[in-house]
């Protein structure tokens, strides 16, 4: 991939910022994408190395720039690398389960778009970086409170968090 084609890639998206590419452990690409307030840096490495790409890129950028998956109602999240918008119309009771190892560095972004106090229970898998990992993250009543997560050795990693309360 040529500077001139990242350049457009970053122009063709009005909110991103930053674009970045690199290799994880010399087989994944690893891509960073800032939006326009840069307060959001997204960090995804590809499920496929770069053998199986080949000079394809397409599939992995389609892994960054893909559609939100919203979830409207009560229930798992099932997505296990990218976005999602809890946006029930009352508080959301939602699970999540492990990460498999295979899907270690990948991230998982999860926000509100709704002034309700959604739940999310994934029992003993929340990393908060203290002893003992967390059962459930409460995200307050407000809309654009979001949560971080990378899998990490079959738990989510916290990386960031805001108006999120990660308890046991």
């Amino acid at each position: 991939m040529t500077t001139q084609e990242v350049t457009d890639l970053t122009a063709a998206s009005n909110r991103v910022t930053s674009l970045s590419l690199s290799l994880v452990n010399a087989k994944r690409l690893k891509i960073q994408v800032i939006d326009a307030y840069g307060a959001l840096a997204i960090n995804l490495v590809s499920s496929q190395t770069v053998s199986d790409l080949g000079s394809n890129y397409s599939s992995v950028f389609a892994e960054v720039f893909q559609e939100v998956s919203a979830y409207p109602a009560n229930g798992a999240i099932t997505l296990a690398s990218g976005v999602v918008k809890l946006s029930k119309t009352s508080a959301g009771a939602y699970t999540l389960a492990a990460p498999t190892t295979a899907q270690d560095d990948m991230y998982l972004i999860i926000f509100t778009s709704t002034a309700f106090a959604h739940v999310i229970t994934a029992t003993g898998l929340l990393d908060d970086g203290t002893a003992t990992p967390k059962n459930t993250a409460t995200f307050a009543a407000t809309v654009g409170s979001s949560l971080t997560l990378q899998a990490s050795s079959g738990k989510w990693k916290m990386l960031n968090k805001n108006n999120c309360t990660i308890a046991s």
